[in-house]
């Protein structure tokens, strides 16, 4: 629709911004306060000047969609002044309380000209590259089955394999599927593909200790009209959880915990990034005493694990200790549920990116010191998955069950 804005009182001090604007349209003209904070565009990964500002309307006219001040000459993405592709342009693009679309592509104000932002904080990408997925529905949101031709798709390498080697070798786990969802954009189609996988390794078992270990990683994909492109991720996984259950004659010594996410309390970016210190979490677990030195079926050694599984007492923990329990004593099953606070996805800012791992430590345990016996071991990790508009999707788990010898 035919609109027009004029700026006003264009306030800039560090990273905090305000300013007047008269939105005219329809026939008639509505004021916008806006007040908010600049960050670095996600462009910016590429090599392009962009600022971006996540604003509110204090007289709570609009939503403000996107407001990017796009400082370079590289083409660029333009919906309303194509001759705005190749040249400076601030885009200021809004919603109105009867859900009309106003787009404005303009010349930068002379305020905004020299904005320089200093810091490594990112605002979050719905105030910037996907702002579209806040006014639009997905046009598609599925699950795809994973096999071989999805490798390519998700850029991994075909020799990653994807092969459960077993015991006493590290193995790969994944769900059987991808996560997919696509969205339409004024000529533009968006897709997105996630795959969450892991590692997991049981050894068998004697007095000595040995390491059983669960790991949970995110491998995603975007594409542009079926290219693949640079965007930021769409989709966030919370409440991952992971649960080790040892079999007969067995007991979990010690627990220990890394990983790296996002803490949602703090700014993202730098400031929210976790891969040490302390995090919240649920931590539970069954003793040993109570349950082994008998023989359970893998039936029995399943119910103990879906007993505690995303159950527990929330307690602070230390990211890379070495004895996370809820109790000290020898146990037979443990469990971490990160707190809905932390979110991992895909970050390329992080060469290793977003994940959770859980390492047990174990060991034959038989007051009568009898000798060894075939048994079952068994690991559940579980997610939930959502946009990063907070659109719930999917809650799913995997669940790796294996024989072992537990010996004297």
């Amino acid at each position: 629709m035919p609109a027009e804005v004029v700026f006003d009182s264009i306030y800039v001090q560090d990273e905090s911004i305000s300013f007047m604007a008269s939105i005219i349209y329809k026939d008639k003209k509505s004021e916008l306060k806006a007040n908010g904070t600049l960050y670095n565009g996600y462009k910016k990964k590429n090599g392009i000047n962009s600022v971006v500002a996540e604003l509110t309307d204090e007289n709570d006219n609009f939503d403000i969609l996107l407001f990017e001040i796009y400082n370079d000459v590289k083409e660029d993405k333009t919906i309303v002044n194509f001759q705005k592709r190749n040249s400076n342009h601030l885009k200021f693009y809004l919603k109105d309380r009867e859900n009309n679309i106003i787009l404005f592509e303009v010349d930068i104000p002379e305020e905004l000209q020299n904005i320089s932002i200093n810091n490594e904080r990112e605002c979050n990408p719905i105030n910037d590259v996907l702002w579209f997925t806040s006014i639009r529905e997905p046009h598609e949101l599925k699950k795809i089955p994973f096999d071989g031709n999805m490798i390519e798709v998700m850029g991994l390498s075909e020799d990653s394999g994807f092969s459960t080697c077993g015991i006493g070798s590290t193995s790969e786990w994944y769900p059987g599927f991808i996560y997919y969802i696509s969205y339409w954009d004024f000529g533009d189609y968006y897709e997105w593909y996630s795959f969450p996988f892991g590692y997991w390794r049981a050894s068998n078992v004697t007095q000595s200790d040995s390491t059983w270990m669960t790991s949970f990683r995110i491998a995603e994909q975007a594409m542009v009209n079926g290219r693949v492109a640079s965007l930021p991720p769409i989709f966030e996984y919370n409440n991952v959880t992971m649960t080790h259950c040892v079999g007969g004659r067995t007991s979990i010594k010690r627990v220990m915990y890394q990983g790296a996410m996002y803490d949602t309390l703090k700014w993202l970016g730098t400031g929210g990034y976790i891969n040490r210190g302390s995090i919240t979490a649920l931590v539970s677990g069954m003793y040993w005493e109570n349950i082994l030195p008998k023989l359970p079926s893998l039936s029995t050694i399943i119910t103990w694990l879906n007993a505690i599984h995303g159950e527990g007492e929330s307690k602070t923990i230390t990211l890379g200790s070495n004895n996370v329990k809820l109790f000290d004593e020898a146990s037979v099953t443990d469990s971490i549920k990160l707190a809905p606070r932390y979110k991992l996805f895909t970050d390329s800012t992080y060469e290793e990116g977003h994940y959770l791992i859980m390492q047990s430590v174990v060991s034959y345990e038989c007051p009568s010191k009898q000798t060894s016996h075939n048994t079952w071991g068994s690991f559940k990790i579980s997610w939930e998955v959502q946009t990063i508009d907070t659109l719930d999707l999917f809650s799913d788990d995997k669940v790796i069950s294996f024989q072992y010898t537990s010996s004297y």
